[in-house]
């Protein structure tokens, strides 16, 4: 099982794909990093946010297993509404 300060830890070094060509780039770029909502022994929640809607994917992997064993979960972030 893994510790809830392990798992903040994890999510808050989640790598920002591209960063360096998303910058310099004209399209959506994030506008905050990922952050860690309401968690559970198996589940977590986290916030992305991005200057404009966009696609997103957040992939992850056991500490023990390398990054071509990891799980995906693509998402569309929208538009902001009222």
């Amino acid at each position: 099982m893994v510790s809830r300060r392990h798992l903040l830890k994890s999510i808050a070094a989640l790598p920002v794909a591209n960063a360096a060509t998303a910058f310099a780039a004209s399209g959506p770029v994030l506008t905050s990093a990922p952050l860690a909502g309401h968690f559970t022994h198996d589940s977590v929640r986290l916030w992305l946010q991005a200057n404009e809607a966009t696609e997103a994917t957040i992939a992850w992997w056991p500490e023990k297993d390398t990054e071509t064993d990891a799980r995906k979960i693509e998402l569309s972030l929208v538009e902001k509404t009222a």
